[in-house]
């Protein structure tokens, strides 16, 4: 039986109905329905209109990057680097790599999730949800966080350190994933938590 990631990146051109011939219409819906959205000033959205590109591009997305046969994995134990190979790699406009990079569009990140639930390694699934609330957190503490129009030096400083722990975990589930990890690794997971200072994050 071939894999869903197989079904998304093997085949040289995609269509909408391509994912109603393979039965998975349900899982990418939210972004198949996407059309033109409004502004969402609230969420720092602008308004758009997503082409049958736009729509394929990011379903090739969420196959490159969150699954575990992806060439993509072995390039980058960073989601944020991950998704900036993957992008580059399909083609996307700057436009959705924009709106990707800046977590702006809730209907990628919906179908993001439930992807990951469908595979059957429970270790990448943890990991790769881990990774990418990592990845949230550190977008969320470096833009700044308001409060009645003051800014928030406390929420962003609980964000940075919250961010700091699930690097911790993150090092954690790599090294049951990896079995044991390697120094390259252990490195990169020193330097990391180290340069987690909220401090920094403070104008």
């Amino acid at each position: 039986m071939r894999s869903l990631f197989s079904l998304i990146t093997e085949p040289t051109t995609l269509s909408l109905k391509y994912f109603k011939d393979i039965k998975e219409y349900d899982l990418f819906k939210p972004l198949l329905e996407i059309r033109e959205v409004e502004a969402d000033p609230f969420n720092n959205i602008e308004a758009f209109e997503y082409s049958r590109e736009h729509i394929l591009h990011m379903i090739q997305y969420v196959g490159y990057a969150f699954s575990k046969p992806s060439p993509y994995m072995k390039s980058s134990d960073s989601v944020y680097s991950r998704k900036l190979l993957v992008i580059d790699g399909i083609g996307a406009d700057d436009e959705l790599k924009k709106r990707i990079m800046k977590y702006q569009i809730p209907e990628l990140d919906q179908v993001i999730m439930n992807y990951i639930k469908r595979e059957h390694d429970e270790d990448f699934r943890e990991l790769m949800t881990a990774q990418i609330i990592y990845d949230r957190l550190i977008h969320e503490a470096n833009n700044p966080t308001y409060k009645d129009n003051i800014f928030d030096s406390k929420a962003q400083s609980l964000t940075f350190e919250n961010a700091g722990k699930m690097k911790t975990k993150i090092f954690e589930l790599r090294q049951r994933f990896d079995d044991t990890p390697s120094g390259e690794m252990v490195k990169d997971f020193i330097a990391n938590v180290k340069s987690l200072h909220a401090t920094d994050l403070i104008p």
